[in-house]
């Protein structure tokens, strides 16, 4: 198997002080940190330089279209996490989402039929304990 190619969609302080870091404490061999995305242009270019992190974007559609990643990592207010999963399921990808996973059950649902249709992984994640 060849290395996780990882796009980190936010740029905010989950991503920048643990999604990213966490990542990079990963072996190398195993993963790797493609993009970075934010609506956000600049900040999402700041991260990539900070991070040395290839590409930034301001995108997902974007990045998702010019990017061949294995993970997305979403990162952004829980409101926006349903609609960014599932296009970047659509796209292939596995999903790693910060909690809570959406606001409205429905929205959990239908994240959960996507990743079974499309045989991907949806995970949850708390950063802290």
């Amino acid at each position: 198997m060849g290395k996780l190619k990882v796009g980190i969609v936010g740029c905010g302080f989950i991503a920048k002080r643990r999604h990213i870091p966490g990542f990079l404490r990963l072996k190398k061999k195993d993963i790797v940190l493609q993009a970075v995305c934010d609506i956000n242009k600049p900040l999402a270019a700041s991260v990539a330089k900070e991070f040395r992190i290839p590409k930034a974007y301001s995108s997902l559609s974007e990045m998702l279209s010019k990017e061949d990643l294995s993970i997305v990592d979403i990162c952004t207010q829980p409101h926006i996490h349903a609609p960014l999963a599932i296009e970047a399921m659509k796209s292939g990808c596995h999903i790693l989402l910060e909690k809570p996973m959406a606001l409205k059950v429905s929205d959990c649902d239908q994240m959960i039929n996507i990743s079974q249709e499309y045989g991907l992984k949806l995970c949850v994640v708390h950063n802290e304990i």
